[in-house]
Order: C-alpha cells, then sequence, then structure tokens
C-alpha cells in the first residue's frame, strides 16, 4: 500500500476504505520514515487526503497552479508576452474564474456548489 499510485490512498472515494488504508500506510510506510515526515504526513497530507476521500473526489494534485499554469501558456500560444499584454490574459482569466464561480452560485454550468456550502 502507498499514498500515490494506482493502488494508493489517493485512490480511496469513501471514508471507510480510506481509513482502512491508511492505518496500512501508516504501519508499513509512515512508521519507517522520520519522525518530521510522520508529522507532515498526518497534520497535512492525511487531512486533505481524507477530506477528498469523504467527499467523494478521489484523486490528488499537489499542485494546482500546474494547471493554471497550463491554461495560461495555451492561452498565450506558449508565446512570450509584452506585460501589459499578459496582464491582461491574467484579468481574463481571473474573471472567467470569477463567471464560472457565478455560474456554480445560480446552480448553472460546469460546476456546482458542495451541499455543505449551497446553504451560504
Amino acid at each position: 500500500m502507498y499514498i500515490f499510485g494506482t493502488d494508493g490512498l489517493v485512490t480511496h472515494d469513501n471514508a471507510i476504505t480510506f481509513e482502512a488504508a491508511v492505518d496500512n500506510v501508516r504501519r508499513d510506510i509512515i512508521s519507517q520514515g522520520p519522525a518530521d515526515f510522520q508529522e507532515y504526513f498526518e497534520n497535512r497530507v492525511c487531512s486533505l487526503l481524507r477530506e477528498n476521500a469523504v467527499a467523494g473526489k478521489n484523486g490528488w494534485t499537489n499542485n494546482n497552479c500546474e494547471c493554471l499554469n497550463h491554461v495560461l501558456k495555451h492561452n498565450t500560444q506558449w508565446r512570450m508576452q509584452k506585460i501589459p499584454d499578459l496582464v491582461d490574459k491574467l484579468r481574463e482569466l481571473v474573471d472567467a474564474q470569477f463567471l464560472e464561480a457565478d455560474r456554480a452560485i445560480v446552480g448553472r454550468g460546469d460546476f456546482m456548489l458542495a451541499p455543505s456550502h449551497a446553504k451560504h
């Protein structure tokens, strides 16, 4: 059992299987590592993965900015930009994110609010 990979903790999409798997990972892997890593795993990684599993959103991205970086590169067609043009493109991306958030709030578009946040 591993943290990442096709059979890792990131693949679990419910709390029951996640907790069973995390117990195995703690016993087989985490306990063998340095104390600093054990603390980081317990305080940061495990809690984030548990939230994903409870939400039914298995999978893990450790660097969401890479996704946005790709969107920006695609938007600029992988070409160097002058600063004013780059700022305009960044503003367009931010405006698009606000628009998607607004659509989620009113129940339209590709995204929707999690039930725990829908009442806000």
